[in-house]
């Protein structure tokens, strides 16, 4: 029993050994930011917005030649005459629409952009609250490991006490109990560690591919704050704010747009020609009449779609500030509970394992309050893991909703 003690001690007091190369938090943003699939697609669409201005900025129409030849008979057959007729039209915009359409793709440059910037941070964000999920999900299941590998040694013992006669049938079946719940928790977590492995790999744009991704943390510093303009600076650094302001700079062009378009564009031709003999010369202008179709619907819509659009962008700033509020404040109570936690628990975990193996080896404490003993002191290592998690997952939530990846990695030691 006393070789049986001094393995519980050190399987619980062991500590996980990093594997020689693990992936550390920065480095699995900077991979996400940088080669996940959306973000090289949402860069595509910048190529694509960005084609878009070049196209919008050049003249609306390109000048048309039409040249016409023909041999003529007269009526009386006495000769035939070469008839010609050249003509160079150009269909002319009307002043201000090809700023209002360049006005517009420029927006929607913009808003490409800002929309590509937050894909990029999202996935950052992504990745980070994977790595955090992974790396605790990681150890818990390996908690779990070392409560399974403890009852096992414990269920061992006791069943060679019983054939000694040191031990009763009650205690064989208190250790199969604890045994048994102690492969259900293994089963358990290991789930969610194959889950979180899934997730990891999906933050990183992996695919299908099974990476068995090992990842590095930095210690958390509790003493980290968020910033006290954290609502303004959200409004000014969060991208998809930023990319509805685009949307809304786009309909207001879209706007003038369309009520220049309710204008036909008139077409001016110039003419030579040979009739008959004679040589003409002439000067044409044409003018659409807007009788059969005003254009009022598309110019409505437009107005329609602004006011959506800005809607839109007032709900987002609601939604926001709520938003920065609640993830702030969750933020702290986290950090609380951790640090009570720590302040309440100390070293409890293994301070207890210790206490037990003496009282016991004496004489003083029986197999259930032994057991006692160590399903508490596996519990509070895994609840210290789970309030540590809870931190940076609410630090993650704050950094994404301020608009700021960089917050992630403020605050952690080493």
């Amino acid at each position: 029993m006393d070789y049986f003690l001094s393995g519980c001690v050190g399987l619980v007091l062991f500590q996980q050994a990093a594997c020689a190369n693990p992936m550390t938090l920065e480095q699995a943003m900077r991979l996400a930011g940088e080669a996940h699939p959306e973000v090289r697609i949402s860069e595509q669409g910048v190529a694509m917005e960005r084609n878009s201005l070049d196209e919008q900025s050049a003249y609306a129409y390109n000048p048309i030649v039409s040249i016409r030849s023909q041999r003529r008979r007269l009526a009386d057959g006495s000769r035939i005459t070469p008839d010609y007729m050249v003509e160079l039209s150009q269909q002319i915009e009307i002043p201000g629409k090809r700023a209002s359409r360049t006005a517009v793709a420029r927006a929607g440059l913009d808003a490409a952009q800002d929309h590509a910037l937050y894909v990029r941070q999202q996935r950052q964000i992504d990745a980070a609250r994977a790595a955090v999920r992974l790396k605790f999900s990681s150890q818990i299941a390996a908690s779990r490991r070392q409560q399974r590998h403890i009852m096992l040694r414990l269920l061992h013992a006791v069943e060679q006490g019983l054939k000694a006669g040191e031990k009763n049938r009650l205690d064989v079946n208190l250790a199969r109990a604890s045994y048994a719940n102690a492969v259900s928790g293994q089963e358990r977590s290991e789930q969610l560690l194959l889950t979180a492995q899934r997730d990891m790999d999906n933050a990183l744009g992996l695919g299908d591919r099974d990476s068995r991704l090992q990842i590095k943390i930095p210690g958390l510093d509790t003493g980290w704050e968020p910033p006290r303009n954290a609502i303004q600076q959200a409004l000014s650094s969060r991208p998809d704010i930023r990319t509805a302001r685009d949307h809304v700079r786009a309909g207001e062009a879209s706007m003038r747009l369309a009520d220049l378009n309710r204008l036909p564009d008139p077409t001016l031709k110039l003419l030579e020609a040979r009739y008959s003999g004679d040589h003409i010369v002439g000067l044409i202008l044409q003018v659409p009449i807007p009788a059969l179709n005003t254009h009022t619907g598309a110019y409505r819509r437009t107005v329609a779609r602004l006011e959506r659009d800005k809607g839109s962008m007032r709900w987002r700033i609601v939604k926001l500030k709520r938003e920065v509020t609640t993830a702030i404040g969750q933020y702290q109570k986290a950090v609380r509970a951790l640090v009570d936690f720590r302040q309440a628990h100390g070293a409890m975990a293994e301070g207890n394992i210790r206490l037990a193996r003496t009282a016991y080896e004496q004489g003083e404490m029986n197999l259930s309050n032994l057991l006692v003993y160590l399903h508490e002191s596996l519990r509070s290592r895994i609840t210290r893991l789970h309030l540590t998690e809870r931190v940076w997952l609410s630090r993650i939530r704050v950094a994404e909703v301020l608009g700021r990846p960089k917050y992630i990695l403020q605050g952690g030691k080493g």
